[in-house]
This record gives structure tokens, sequence and C-alpha cells, in this order.
């Protein structure tokens, strides 16, 4: 087991204000979505995200640690919960521009910027430990992929709540 830090420090803070924050303004803006929809993208980004952080944070790959220890900590256990206010952030803005799906590529862009700068800082703060030659840029390739499935989560319940409204049904 690595130990980077022993302090309650950066990273922590780091990932309380991430999850307070993050959920704190969920909860401020106004309604957009049903919440059984509001739900589902919270719950997805938590998965994807922590989905795509298990694949190359493990074994065999083990690219990065996060936090303090190699080991398991109660703070990596919140971090768990950061992603899902933003996949909701970003299907809420998205549907709230109500742009053209030909603006979905720099829609991506902007946000995988914005996601590579929040890793940026998380690891100036200590919460990300890269190893094994793994650099920060190399997840420019994951958050369009993430973002991606985001999307199609999206598209998929805005085309059942279409059909559904044709047909008279409710859900």
């Amino acid at each position: 087991m690595k130990v980077y830090d022993n302090a309650f420090n950066g990273n922590e803070w780091f990932t309380l204000i991430i999850f307070i924050g993050g959920y704190a303004v969920l909860f401020l803006l106004p309604r957009r979505f049903p919440l059984q929809d509001t739900f589902l993208y919270v719950l997805s980004g938590m998965f994807i995200g922590n989905f795509y952080d298990h694949t190359i944070s493990i074994d065999p790959w083990n690219f990065y640690d996060v936090n303090d220890k190699s080991s398991f900590e109660f703070i990596d256990f919140i971090s768990y919960f950061m992603y899902g206010p933003f996949a909701y952030y970003f299907v809420y803005f998205w549907d709230k521009l109500n742009a053209a799906p030909k603006h979905i590529p720099a829609y991506i862009l902007c946000w995988s910027l914005f996601s590579m700068l929040l890793e940026y800082i998380g690891h100036l703060l200590g919460v990300y430990h890269y190893s094994k030659g793994y650099r920060i840029f190399y997840s420019f390739s994951v958050y369009p992929a993430m973002q991606g499935l985001i999307f199609l989560l999206y598209y998929f319940l805005l085309h059942e709540k279409k059909k559904n409204a044709k047909t008279g049904r409710v859900g």
C-alpha cells in the first residue's frame, strides 16, 4: 500500500466541496425533468464515472491512485458520488439550450475540457496520483465516451417521452 498523505487537506476538501456543492446546486436548480429521470441521470453519471475510474485505476492497469492511500478510505466512498450531479448538469444545460444535435460534438468538447480542468485541479490537490506513465491528457479520450453515453440516455428518454405522448401512456 502506498501512502501519499496522512493529513486532512486539499484532496479531502476538493472531494467534499465538489460533493456538497454539486448536490446543493442540483437541488437549487429549477426542475427540468421528472424526478425519476433526474435520479436516472445522477445514478448513471455515478455508475459510468466509477466504471471508467475502476477500469483504469485497478489491476491489471492501475494507472492511478485516488486520495491519500492506494487502499480504500472513506473519502474514496464519498468521491464515488461526485460524478452524479455533473451528468445531470450535462443534460440539464443541453436541454435548456435546446441546441440542434449537430452541436453535440462542440458541446461534448466544452464539457470534456471542463472535466479536464476539474481533474487537473484534483490532481494538483492530491486527489489523483498517476503512475505507469499515465498522463492527465489521456483522460481526454475517456470524457467524450462517458458524455456520449449520457447523451444516449438523454435521447432515449426523450424518444420514450414523445412515444408515450403519442399513445397517451403516462410514464
